[in-house]
């Protein structure tokens, strides 16, 4: 059956003409209803069939959109092999050829928990039978004809600036007929509203397409007419989404770039090669690019509460501490010398490679942003999207990297106006900063790789190649003195020479478009990832030496006391800040990076004591000081020194205590770690934790293996419409806000108490106080109080952290009771109580002799007494 081209295309865009043939049908229907009136006739049954398309219409509009949605832009189920292994494999070279030594990427696609829908027997019989490739797939997907080629053009609205996009926001997305109405008569509820709660729903739980079809048929079965009935009218409510992404191509035959969706060019200006856009589509020579601006705007009006939220750096005071990404010597100069105003912004960002599927070579590498100017426990909620790759090979970086340059330069040069409040607000953008891991950072810079001569980004160190194992190694071992460090000029000398001569430049291949990004130095711009390089790649290292049997015969060897390290580690019972409870030493090849850290600075020293030889853990624990004083909030230049000492002395003893051929290509990123910091700040302003976790979420944004970049980007944009919702939605319907908020995971807590800086949770418990919790009060409050009935309570959250009470027995495996005093001693809260205190000093409560503490006065007592202090 030919599909109906222009009827199609009517559907999928509100502002499209009617097709001259749907348009003389519906006038046959009027003349035909006019003449054939009754008095039993319905009138909304005419109009009905004037607005909507005849059932044969229906059936071929819903045939050829399954088909379409069907054959998406991605392999088959039968093609998919595993995309990491390139990736992966690079990794582990860094420390040695064995698994267990590897930097590994962190990324456990079996943890990620991915819920991947596979075509049905006829399609995968379907795709067996003619062998479709990624390209095949891409070509149905993309253009199933000529008519309806890439619905994204035929929905994109004219713009006369393409960084100037306003993203959309819950209350405008909606492209609905009667959206304000009430979903039945008297219903508080209304039309646009369900459909939100539908598409919250929808993402929260990650229906697959046949999911969202059954609950529409099944929606429309119990309430017809009243919602969309087809996943493509539900597309069609949001098909303004489509608009908010660009395609790039690029030259098939010289891997250059070529235009974007909207261009009309016949040839490649690099190499004259005619360029066919549907074949381009067809062959997935493509990427995808979400701009930048309208993201940013999104965010600084509709997402924050209020620009206030945003630092004021040019308030910022500079002492001896190192305090955030503002204390580092580079953000301080961009601010003294003007470069950067209040209202300019500030990015750090990221790319990686991630495996997309677990029997396939296919990966997706994004391009992803934090703004600095954030306040750090916000930062992580803001993840911005810009280049999204897709494919077997990696992408080619020149091409990949060309869309975001020009609009970097554009939103330095111009700027970007957003509204706060009433005031419109201009702020240039920058990307300073960039933290990636050494296999993507070589390919974004346009450099020798670490297992190469002159493979280090931050200094001359030419490397040395030694045996290992069965194999052979690139290492870094300690020089003194230091090898020289890079500098900006010398490398864009390099960079020109490497592109004449056609061969590495003291590790430079050629010129980098990253040269051309305003603001961002191609040296000290990158920062030595710390979850990449000493989590996943040092701390694992080291744990494989001491555990793994194949160095059994190694001084180092602690493997036979792997029970006894076992029940150390499982004995601890972290606070709820350590996101996940100890697992067992012999289980660390399934080990996050947030467990290898939680290792490294919490448990090793205290698991390792009395095990490992005593040279072997005096050496540990010079890793272990200097990464906790780096990733401390405040950071005093003189123990930043020690920190520096301490690493080099980490790094030169490797050698000395383990052998030239484990001083990997990690250990020697210790040396620059320290002066990371000096130039940008504690290093967990700087980390991949957010993107890594970011790559997860976009992992959950797909379903099957057909479509993915684009299903990709469209949930993306979706999530980011509705993880923020207007307080106008709440104003209007409270159910609906509280509803949605649920499925969002914004917890909704029903019995929760403030008072002050304490947030009081769970039902009280009423009790009168025992004698020595009496004494407790007498002794540490200059208070009497009501000798009635008390309120205790199991658990609070003061200032954003939750404590709980040593009774509290949910949490078998955390311990939220012990707290430490601004005098360095520690305590643990047997109970809290809250009751209504009287001040000695005046016969009134104590409430009006402060003005600052309510009945609700939060007193902490406990009910046992050590050496004559109680704890409060």
């Amino acid at each position: 059956m030919s599909r109906r081209g222009p009827y199609k295309r009517y559907l999928g865009d509100i502002d499209a003409d009617v097709p001259k043939e749907t348009h003389r049908r519906r006038l046959n229907i009027q003349v035909n209803c006019s003449s054939t009136d009754g008095p039993g006739t319905d009138p909304n049954n005419k109009e009905r069939d004037m607005d909507s398309p005849s059932d044969d219409e229906a059936e071929d509009t819903r045939r050829d959109h399954n088909d379409t949605e069907r054959d998406m832009d991605s392999p088959s189920d039968d093609e998919a092999e595993d995309s990491g292994k390139d990736h992966n494999d690079m990794e582990r070279d860094m420390d040695s050829p064995s698994d267990d030594e590897a930097e590994d990427s962190g990324k456990d696609h079996n943890d990620m928990e991915r819920d991947m829908d596979s075509p049905s027997d006829d399609e995968a019989f379907e795709a067996e039978d003619t062998q479709r490739d990624l390209y095949n797939v891409e070509r149905d997907m993309d253009s199933p004809s000529d008519d309806e080629a890439f619905e994204a053009e035929d929905t994109r609205q004219d713009r006369n600036d393409d960084h100037d996009v306003h993203t959309d926001t819950t209350e405008d997305i909606f492209r609905l007929d009667g959206s304000a109405d009430p979903i039945y008569p008297g219903s508080a509820v209304t039309k646009g509203q369900t459909i939100l709660m539908l598409l919250v729903f929808i993402l929260r739980h990650r229906l697959s397409r046949e999911s969202l079809v059954d609950l529409l048929t099944l929606l429309d079965i119990l309430f017809p007419g009243t919602l969309p009935a087809t996943k493509f009218l539900f597309d069609k409510c949001f098909v303004s989404i489509k608009s908010r992404f660009e395609i790039h191509f690029y030259c098939e035959s010289c891997h250059e770039y070529v235009c974007k969706d909207s261009n009309l060019v016949d040839v490649c200006r690099e190499c004259q090669s005619p360029f066919n856009k549907a074949h381009n589509l067809r062959n997935g020579s493509f990427f995808i690019y979400l701009p930048l601006a309208g993201q940013l705007r999104d965010i600084l009006e509709n997402q924050l509460k209020d620009a206030q939220t945003l630092i004021d750096k040019t308030l910022w005071s500079w002492n001896d501490h190192i305090r955030d990404i503002f204390d580092g010597n580079m953000m301080k100069t961009y601010i003294q010398n003007g470069t950067m105003g209040k209202w300019d912004v500030s990015l750090l960002w990221n790319s990686d490679g991630v495996p997309v599927f677990e029997s396939s070579q296919y990966s997706l590498w994004p391009i992803q942003f934090t703004i600095n100017e954030l306040p750090p426990n916000i930062r992580k909620d803001h993840v911005m999207l810009s280049s999204l790759w897709f494919g077997k090979s990696k992408p080619v970086m020149n091409t990949f990297l060309k869309p975001f340059i020009t609009e970097m330069q554009s939103l330095q040069d111009h700027g970007l106006e957003w509204f706060n409040g009433e005031v419109i607000r201009k702020s240039r953008v920058f990307a300073v900063v960039s933290a990636c891991d050494s296999v993507a950072r070589p390919l974004l810079k346009h450099s020798t790789q670490f297992n190469g001569k002159y493979g280090c980004d931050w200094c001359l160190h030419r490397g040395e190649r030694v045996a290992k194992v069965r194999g052979y190694v690139n290492v870094y071992p300690f020089v003194d003195p230091p090898a020289e460090r890079r500098e900006l000029n010398l490398w864009e000398d390099d960079a020109i020479q490497a592109s004449q001569d056609g061969c590495p430049v003291n590790g430079v291949k050629g010129v980098s478009p990253l040269l051309f990004l305003p603001l961002f130095n191609i040296i000290s711009s990158f920062v030595p990832d710390y979850m990449h390089a000493v989590l996943l790649g040092i701390v694992r290292q080291f744990l494989c030496l001491w555990i793994d049997s194949s160095n059994h015969t190694q001084p180092w060897y602690i493997g036979t006391k792997l029970n006894v390290l076992n029940k150390r580690l499982l004995a601890m019972k972290p606070p709820k800040e350590l996101t996940r409870t100890p697992s067992p030493l012999n289980k660390r090849k399934f080990w996050k990076a947030s467990e290898f850290k939680s290792w490294l600075l919490y448990y090793s020293m205290v698991t390792l004591n009395g095990i490992l030889p005593t040279q072997y853990f005096n050496h540990w624990a010079l890793l272990v000081f200097a990464m906790y004083t780096l990733l401390t909030t405040n950071i005093h230049r003189q123990v930043l020194e020690k920190a520096d000492l301490a690493l080099h002395k980490f790094v030169i003893q490797v050698e000395l205590l383990y052998g030239k051929e484990h001083v990997s290509f990690n250990v020697h990123q210790l040396t620059h770690l320290c002066d990371s910091v000096k130039l940008w700040g504690p290093l967990w302003c700087i980390s991949a934790f957010t993107f890594e976790g970011n790559n997860h979420n976009l992992m959950q944004y797909f379903h099957g293996t057909q479509y993915v970049p684009r299903q990709i980007c469209r949930t993306f944009l979706l999530w980011r419409v509705v993880r923020n919702l207007p307080n106008s939605i709440k104003d209007k319907n409270v159910i609906v806000f509280d509803y949605c908020c649920k499925l969002l995971g914004k917890r909704v807590v029903q019995r929760h108490l403030i008072i002050g800086d304490f947030n009081i949770f769970g039902a009280p418990t009423l009790s009168a106080l025992s004698p020595r919790q009496h004494l407790a009060i007498r002794r540490h409050f200059d208070v009497i109080f009501e000798d009635e009935s008390v309120q205790f309570f199991k658990r609070f959250l003061y200032k954003g952290t939750l404590y709980t009470t040593a009774g509290y027995t949910r949490s078998k495996k955390r311990i939220n009771s012990v707290a430490m005093l601004h005098n360095g001693s520690f305590m643990q809260i047997q109970d809290f109580a809250v009751m209504k205190i009287w001040c000695r000093c005046a016969v009134t409560t104590y409430e009006e002799v402060c003005g600052n503490v309510s009945q609700g006065d939060i007193v902490e007592i406990d009910d046992k007494e050590e050496d004559g202090d109680c704890l409060v």
